[in-house]
């Protein structure tokens, strides 16, 4: 058997060179070979993974630029051009293509490369046909020469196209750059910046040739690390003592550094300033643009700006004193400038809106700011016990109202049947003259005898005294059995209005809850004080729970808010009114406003005193006197004059509406100025 050299079963091309060794026609090295398997790559541009080797398989995914992989397996298609790879980030494995149809490069080898694995391999049936006897020194020697200088190539060629590849991704990182720049110098429109950086993107040098002279022609500045023009001296960073042949940054006192220092600079200092001792400029956010840093590095930058302009505008020392409020969101640290006025602020971030002058969110639209507080203690208090207690009292108010109610009844009609007990005996009977006790003349003569019949029989209770009927004086009437006093009165009354709300008509109030819009809230209001118009009964208030959002606080409003005297609608005679607890715009001790007039009709020497007591109590209008209303209370407790702000008419809310409407009121936005009091 003759001998056979294994360098002919061995053909190797070198991916930067025309030539080749090809001794028996065999293909040329395929594109794909020069990302061995196990190396990793990175997507230049977006990448469609698919199932198989084949492009009309079915897609796994898109993998965005940047994206790195590792090599799993070559494609034997007859392109070389298909690579099978892992992600590193969702570890979905797939075929990509690593050459583009227009021969742009979309993969960027991250292995260095290896000379072991470079080596050419040699196939098994070259191996089978090779002859047993061991080759000769010399022949021996000239193989592996040949296959080192093989390997060589092939890692020279691997070596050459990844610095190709990494020049191209770095030019087209400067014209993107020089986009922007021109973007921020107001040379381009942004819709023109984004055409062109689609431009950039789209791997045709012909294009990226055709940006920059677009750019040149514009005036733009080269980027920081593009190479000087030919023939400029060149220069030494100062930080890394080296010499430079790219432009290099510049401060506006023209201190001169390396793109590479001034990037690691800007990482080491939040707020970085320029290198150079003694020079007071610090970086701005154009810089480190210019510098092309992350954009993790430039949302840094912006947060340690913010925060450094918030602690300047908060300091103690500072002439002008302004109030900062930050987002409540956990994630955000954006910040506003606030004024005296309170305001509603939203941030773009989607947290809840806040209060400019005391910073709760959610933003409170009813109740001061220093009230929300104790609101938000009142409405814990109600949850946890306070509604139970509520309605405890309420039933307690209404048997003891009643139990008062019945006993003055019974009280009243004693003394109305003694009344007219004494009526009678002053119209039948007389005294008798020795014991003074009424004797009455049934029949017969004059002649009487105290206590019996003249004639006998019919005893009674009596001294036995004999006189003659003419004679004798006539009974008069004396007082009857002691009758209930006024204070007696409005004490049931009192006891019948002693819980607070019971009874009170908020006017102009929907329960939202209910769904009624014709009828206003009666009892106790619950306001929503962080919702600008919701309000429900009493009946609706345990509904809260499931069918509002968590965390509002709910204002219970006892009276209405509702005042007509600031309206200018007066009131006619013969409604039904209340007096109010409190008036809304007064203070509580308001109520020795009112002026206490025990039995207008026959009263004027009485002594008048303050009429707290009344407060709840409801009666009928009687008209006016010296600007107050005469209000008529029930069971002959007499009237009382109150002042028009502590009076609350019992209407209805169609009976308002007509109230409003009639010819009574001389201006047409007196309706919308009580819906505007109720809901301020």
């Amino acid at each position: 058997m003759d001998d056979v050299d294994i360098e002919d079963a061995v053909v190797v091309e070198a991916a930067s060179s025309d030539s080749r060794i090809d001794r028996h026609n065999s293909p040329k090295v395929a594109v794909n070979e020069h990302f061995p398997v196990g190396s990793s790559v990175s997507t230049v541009t977006e990448a469609m993974m698919r199932v198989g080797e084949d492009l009309d398989t079915p897609e796994v995914g898109r993998l965005a630029p940047d994206t790195i992989c590792t090599v799993l397996q070559l494609g034997i298609g007859p392109l070389g051009r298909r690579l099978k790879v892992r992600c590193n980030a969702t570890s979905k494995e797939g075929w990509i293509s690593c050459v583009g149809k227009g021969g742009n490069v979309l993969l960027k080898n991250l292995t260095p490369p290896d000379l072991g694995s470079q080596m050419p391999a040699v196939s098994q049936d070259a191996l089978s046909s090779a002859p047993v006897a061991t080759p000769p020194t010399a022949r021996g020697g000239a193989w592996l020469a040949a296959g080192v200088t093989a390997a060589l190539n092939r890692v020279l060629a691997t070596v050459r196209a990844s610095v190709r590849l990494q020049q191209a991704v770095t030019m087209k990182d400067r014209l993107c750059w020089r986009c922007q720049a021109a973007k921020r110098a107001r040379l381009l429109t942004p819709e023109q910046s984004a055409e062109l950086e689609k431009r950039i993107r789209g791997g045709l040098d012909g294009q990226a040739d055709e940006v920059r002279d677009i750019l040149d022609g514009l005036g733009v500045p080269p980027a920081p690390d593009e190479p000087m023009q030919a023939g400029s001296p060149q220069w030494t960073c100062v930080v890394c003592h080296t010499q430079q042949r790219t432009r290099g940054w510049r401060c506006p006192f023209r201190h001169r550094f390396c793109r590479a220092c001034m990037v690691k600079w800007t990482e080491a200092v939040p707020l970085p300033n320029c290198p150079q001792e003694g020079c007071g400029y610090r970086l701005g956010e154009h810089d480190l643009e210019d510098l092309r840093v992350p954009k993790s590095r430039i949302e840094a930058f912006r947060t340690v700006r913010l925060e450094e302009g918030l602690a300047a505008l908060q300091e103690e020392d500072s002439e002008s004193q302004v109030k900062v409020l930050r987002c409540p969101g956990a994630s955000c640290g954006a910040a506003v400038v606030c004024g005296e006025a309170r305001r509603r602020w939203a941030c773009a971030c989607g947290a809840p809106p806040a209060c400019s002058a005391c910073g709760v969110t959610p933003y409170h639209y009813h109740g001061r700011c220093s009230e929300v507080q104790n609101l938000r203690a009142r409405w814990l208090a109600w949850l946890q016990g306070g509604r139970e207690a509520y309605k405890g009292l309420e039933r307690r108010a209404v048997r003891e109202a009643t139990a008062q109610q019945k006993a003055l009844k019974e009280a009243l009609d004693r003394n109305a049947e003694a009344e007219q007990d004494e009526e009678w005996k002053a119209a039948h009977c007389r005294l008798c003259p020795k014991c003074k006790r009424p004797v009455e003349k049934v029949a017969g003569c004059n002649t009487m005898v105290c206590g019996q019949n003249t004639h006998g029989g019919g005893r009674q209770a009596g001294c036995g005294h004999r006189f003659n009927w003419k004679e004798a004086k006539p009974y008069k009437a004396g007082p009857a059995a002691a009758r209930p006093s006024a204070a007696a009165a409005r004490q049931s009354l009192a006891r019948k209005g002693a819980l607070s709300g019971r009874g009170v008509r908020h006017l102009f109030a929907q329960c939202k809850l209910c769904g009624v819009a014709d009828k206003c809230i009666v009892g106790p209001r619950f306001r929503c004080i962080h919702c600008q118009d919701f309000s429900c009964c009493m009946k609706c208030e345990p509904r809260l729970a499931s069918e509002h959002p968590e965390g509002h606080v709910f204002e219970i409003l006892f009276e209405d808010e509702l005042d007509w005297s600031t309206i200018g609608v007066p009131l006619p005679n013969g409604i039904r009114a209340r007096v109010r607890r409190r008036a809304s715009h007064l203070a509580p001790d308001s109520m020795a406003a009112m002026v206490d007039e025990e039995e207008i009709s026959g009263s004027r020497g009485r002594k008048r005193g303050r009429t707290d007591d009344i407060a709840g109590l409801e009666g009928v209008l009687r008209g006016q006197r010296r600007g107050r209303y005469v209000l008529e209370l029930p069971d002959g407790v007499g009237n009382k004059l109150i002042s028009p702000e502590l009076l609350q008419p019992l209407l209805t809310q169609k009976q308002a509406e007509r109230l409003l409407a009639s010819g009574a009121i001389a201006n047409a936005d007196a309706m919308a100025a009580a819906a505007a009091a109720v809901s301020a």
